[in-house]
């Protein structure tokens, strides 16, 4: 399954439903680097921009997060330019795209090993917005990099954007990683996000999945980090809506009451990271009133009733009054394929017959490709040791070599039943074996394929006779 955004729900403006089934493709789940060969297809590229608010990115872990976001657009492009059909996949081929970033940053020793790093992972153009104080965060940032991309599109023969996805440096590590996930937490993801937008004219946003803060729902389909009992949906509201109103007669110089609930059923999405159709942004507008924003922005961070925080309300606001639908997306499922090797060459296997040699480099090419192109996220390895050393473990033992399957992957150790008899009392082995099937694991958890959660690799522990796995 892929994910997948959401439907329109009855008197609502946020979607809620599943929707485009038609789009839960294996191919859109595939998340690796692709090995394949381009089908000659004549499709006009389009072009979409990464609005990126960089304040926090000399904190490792938030820009590794925000990094691996946009590795995953990368692998997204090179998924729709190297597309392959398989005749046995009922797959509507990726549109090819290419794809901007705009980022501020601290120091120009930042921006130069930043832009390095995205125009490796593809990006087509990088532009870097130097900021030394975090004023307005990552609202005015914002607001400041549309004015660039207008200026430019506009000054030259660019072609405009179709599509963007703004994220920002969010301090809250559970909510930032929840949300990326939703947006681009695979090249899935983001190819659902951009045929949504591109095949879909009734919905212009995608927001991450129990992020889409809703005037008439509340907060039960929010998700716990957003509500607390003094922090409800409508104080979310009430507390910004003088403002909203400033801002909806600067931009449009006529009055708005938003205060009417039964007329007016706000909506956002919570810490401002989405994806958004370019044209239905009103890109225009926000930058006309940006002089009047520039004495108002706040200097010190406050949870809410700034002159910022209106403006991320009415994000959500102005595609509503637009009748624009704004659909959610939920995280990445990952489907993992068991790679059991008694079906391969091996001297343990070759009496039963009906093999086929994984010793051969091109077959395991083969198979890793067939695997992404049925939407396989990886492999997981059967794994079996016996007498200090690995038993059936050539095909890994391969890969490691020649880098074939190249596709991510985990380890199951599946035990044999002898070795987890509690009537025996050294069927574990003393520290030295302990340390002897370690250091054969260890290049295999260092390896670029291996599949880590919270840079912790996986590792799956399996007895013979169990019908489940845990790891």
């Amino acid at each position: 399954a892929s994910s997948q955004a959401k439907e329109k729900s009855t008197g609502s403006n946020v979607t809620r439903s599943p929707l485009f089934k038609n789009l839960a493709t294996p191919l859109l789940q595939t998340s690796s680097d692709i090995e394949t060969v381009t089908t000659g297809r004549q499709i006009n590229t389009k072009k979409i921009a990464l609005f990126v608010q960089g304040f926090g990115i000399a904190d490792k872990t938030i820009w590794g997060d925000l990094e691996q976001c946009i590795r995953n657009v990368g692998k997204a492009k090179r998924l729709a330019d190297n597309f392959t059909a398989y005749p046995w996949l009922n797959v509507q081929p990726p549109q090819p795209f290419k794809f901007d970033v705009f980022i501020s940053h601290q120091t120009s020793a930042d921006f130069a090993d930043i832009k390095s790093t995205l125009e490796r992972l593809g990006a087509d153009e990088v532009f870097g917005f130097p900021i030394s104080v975090n004023q307005g965060y990552d609202i005015k940032q914002f607001l400041e990099q549309l004015q660039s991309a207008e200026s430019m599109m506009k000054n030259s023969s660019s072609s405009r954007y179709q599509s963007f996805l703004k994220i920002h440096t969010k301090s809250e590590e559970a909510w930032r990683r929840a949300v990326l996930g939703s947006l681009c937490g695979s090249p899935g993801n983001v190819l659902t996000a951009l045929r949504t937008l591109g095949s879909s004219p009734n919905i212009g946003v995608i927001a991450p999945q129990g992020y889409v803060v809703q005037r008439s729902i509340g907060g039960a389909s929010l998700n716990d980090q957003i509500i607390t009992p003094i922090y409800t949906v409508e104080k979310i509201f009430t507390r910004n809506i003088w403002n909203m109103q400033q801002l909806y007669r600067e931009m449009y110089h006529k009055p708005i009451a938003l205060y009417d609930a039964t007329k007016y059923d706000l909506t956002f999405c919570a810490g401002t990271m989405f994806w958004s159709r370019y044209e239905d942004f009103q890109v225009a507008d926000w930058v006309r009133i940006m002089p009047w924003l520039a004495g108002k922005w706040s200097n010190e961070y406050k949870r809410d009733g700034q002159i910022e925080h209106a403006v991320e309300r009415m994000f959500g606001v102005i595609p509503f009054l637009n009748n624009v639908t704004i659909a959610e997306m939920g995280t990445p499922i990952r489907p993992i394929g068991i790679y059991q090797p008694p079906y391969s060459e091996m001297q343990e296997t070759r009496e039963n017959g009906g093999y086929y040699d994984m010793t051969d480099v091109n077959t395991r090419r083969k198979q890793g490709e067939m695997a992404k192109a049925a939407g396989l996220h990886g492999f997981m390895y059967h794994h079996y040791w016996g007498f200090n050393k690995s038993v059936l473990g050539e095909v890994p033992e391969h890969m490691l070599r020649d880098g074939f399957p190249d596709i991510p992957f985990i380890f199951c150790w599946v035990r044999l039943k002898e070795e987890t008899d509690s009537s025996s009392s050294d069927t574990l082995g003393n520290e030295q074996d302990w340390k002897t099937h370690f250091d054969y694991l260890l290049p295999f958890f260092k390896h670029r394929n291996y599949i880590n959660v919270s840079s912790q690799p996986v590792f799956v522990i399996k007895t013979a006779n169990q019908s489940s796995i845990d790891p």
